[in-house]
């Protein structure tokens, strides 16, 4: 299922916002690319804020099952409204960025393609110099290894991706990263740019 990329808007209050019904699945991850902590709320149907389980951590990732016309606000470290969501159905994503001008555009990630494991035993991570962001969607059922490639080509176990999760890891460019699927063993490489990039799982 395609993701739709959605705009995080620079607000200051939730009024007149509600929540409208709930016959749309959405599956929204927040990606945060900032050094800066946020309290995610959803606006209910009688306009107020509810708090939901988790916080969106600097450089981490929030992720919610809702609907569509449910809208979510951002609060900062000292409890003031930042910014809104507002999901649509199916997969939708947001990406905080660290520039504040740039909070209320629906910034496209750079789609990495897949090369070929192959390719594997020629690459290695070859600076620091650059520093981005990748985030990984996994759409599917099954669980993936995540490993980074390092300066000797070998490789370094991550946190796994599991099923129907979303997770960002700040690296650099240049430095390959692999997904392995665990019950097939499926393996791809990966190479970030500069930048934001997502690889999405289907």
């Amino acid at each position: 299922m395609p993701t739709n990329v959605i705009p995080i808007i620079a607000i200051g209050s939730v009024s007149g916002l509600t929540s409208r019904h709930g016959r749309d699945p959405a599956w929204l991850t927040i990606a945060n690319y900032t050094n800066e902590p946020y309290t995610v709320q959803w606006v209910d149907y009688d306009g107020l804020n509810q708090p939901c389980d988790t916080a969106l951590a600097p450089y981490g990732t929030f992720t919610q099952r809702t609907f569509a016309t449910h809208p979510f606000v951002l609060l900062d470290a000292s409890g003031a409204i930042r910014y809104l969501l507002e999901p649509v159905a199916g997969n939708c994503v947001a990406y905080l960025e660290p520039e504040g001008n740039n909070a209320d555009k629906a910034t496209a990630p750079i789609m990495l393609s897949p090369e070929p494991i192959d390719k594997e035993s020629a690459s290695r991570s070859l600076s620091s110099d650059n520093a981005c962001y990748l985030t990984v969607i996994n759409n599917t059922d099954a669980e993936y290894k995540f490993f980074w490639l390092d300066f000797d080509g070998q490789r370094v176990e991550y946190n796994s991706v599991g099923p129907r999760e979303t997770k960002t890891q700040c690296t650099y460019e240049t430095h390959p990263w692999i997904l392995s699927k665990v019950d097939t063993a499926e393996e791809k490489l990966y190479f970030p740019q500069k930048g934001i990039c997502c690889i999405e799982v289907d």
